[in-house]
């Protein structure tokens, strides 16, 4: 078998086309994986009506040297709005949304919340483009996962693929009410 150096690195497109055609790579970084801060709470917005709840890991303050959090919150309220959608007056701890009420559809907003909400270990890509089931104790929620807001600054490339996410997430509210 052929080995790749560890100075090999693969980038988001290849990871993708690996993905889609169900094929990984043969070797695997050598580097140390990032590690996600578990302490850094997650934040959830749910709309006015508290039927739809976004949730994201909270950024540090500054993080992100293209995209500061007040931009992706904007971007935010515009694919809310896209979707016919107002965000509450302000988001809330994940925990006091669903005290507050179940909503009929939770949408994760990037890997770091996606994770932490399905406890799965897949890649951001790997969780895409379909619905999920969260399990709590109110029941059983649809769940999809879509880009966040920050990494749609960085990459308007993917915003797209995002929309395609927002659809979905809406098909399943529809199909939950």
């Amino acid at each position: 078998m052929r080995t790749v150096p560890a100075s090999v690195v693969v980038n988001e497109s290849q990871r993708r086309a690996f993905v889609a055609l169900g094929i990984g790579p043969l070797w695997q970084s050598r580097a140390a994986p990032a590690s996600v801060d578990r302490a850094r709470p997650l934040f959830a917005l749910p709309d006015e009506e508290g039927n739809w709840l976004f949730v994201a890991q909270a950024p540090f303050a500054g993080e992100g040297a293209d995209a500061s959090p007040p931009e992706a919150m904007r971007l935010l309220g515009r694919m809310l709005g896209a979707l016919g959608l107002r965000a509450a007056r302000s988001g809330q701890s994940l925990d006091a949304c669903l005290d507050a009420g179940r909503p009929k559809v939770i949408v994760a907003l990037g890997e770091d919340a996606a994770r932490r909400l399905l406890n799965a270990g897949e890649a951001r890509v790997a969780l895409r483009g379909r619905v999920h089931e969260w399990r709590g104790a109110g029941g059983v929620v649809p769940l999809v996962v879509c880009e966040h807001p920050s990494r749609l600054l960085e990459a308007p490339q993917e915003k797209a693929a995002a929309w395609a996410d927002l659809c979905l997430a809406q098909r399943a509210f529809h199909d939950a009410a």
